[in-house]
């Protein structure tokens, strides 16, 4: 099985944060995305940096209006990347260029057919 992409990551940690209903502290996995979550405004909480400045730690309170935003944003373009739904949108321009073709054609015989009478 292939592990998540940060997409993927992003979505699973909005969610978390989305449906919580106190406080949690973040996975160790976790704490850099949370931490920029965090720092972009997406989500409420605490980050705590180690001694060097990187993340070590993070608490989250939930989620602000623009990480709902970007939650949805998210999930839609995960959902475009799927491939069944890329194959969808293959299938249904490939029927629309059939349709037209057809009625380009259904209107050039009704044209000759009506201009010869």
């Amino acid at each position: 099985m292939k592990p998540p992409t940060t997409r993927q990551n992003y979505i699973r940690i909005l969610k978390a944060a989305a449906s919580a209903k106190t406080s949690y502290q973040v996975d160790p996995g976790d704490v850099v995305l949370a931490a920029q979550l965090i720092d972009d405004g997406r989500l409420d909480g605490k980050v705590a940096d180690n001694n060097v400045g990187k993340p070590f730690a993070a608490a989250i309170i939930g989620i602000t209006f623009s990480g709902q935003q970007l939650l949805d944003q998210l999930e839609r373009e995960e959902l475009d990347a799927k491939p069944a739904t890329s194959a969808k949108k293959h299938i249904k321009s490939a029927l629309f260029f059939v349709a037209g073709a057809v009625t380009l054609e259904l209107i050039k015989f009704l044209f000759r057919f009506f201009a010869s009478g």
